[in-house]
């Protein structure tokens, strides 16, 4: 259980990092800085996702479906189950 707690905080980690390269490649260290500041002020999350996506992509050069499983990784349980309910319904 500590290691799946430690392997967590380290993504958690990583994550941010990545926002805050790819926010400062897009739109430079100041306006970085103040977005940042801004979603830990209003406890949002968006910018961390925008920021994670553009340094997967912009930066790493990853994909581009590469960078949505990086900066939404919650997609990967919620779209088999969105899937499965569609096809219920559709019978």
């Amino acid at each position: 259980m500590p290691l799946l707690f430690l392997g967590f905080a380290a993504l958690g980690i990583y994550d941010l990092c990545l926002s805050f390269v790819g926010l400062q490649a897009s739109i430079g260290i100041f306006f970085t800085l103040i977005s940042l500041g801004i979603a830990f002020f209003f406890r949002t999350s968006i910018v961390i996702v925008i920021g994670s996506y553009l340094g997967a992509v912009n930066v790493l050069g990853w994909p581009w479906w590469g960078g949505v499983l990086i900066a939404c990784p919650g997609l990967l349980f919620v779209l088999p189950h969105m899937v499965n309910e569609f096809l219920s319904r559709a019978q």
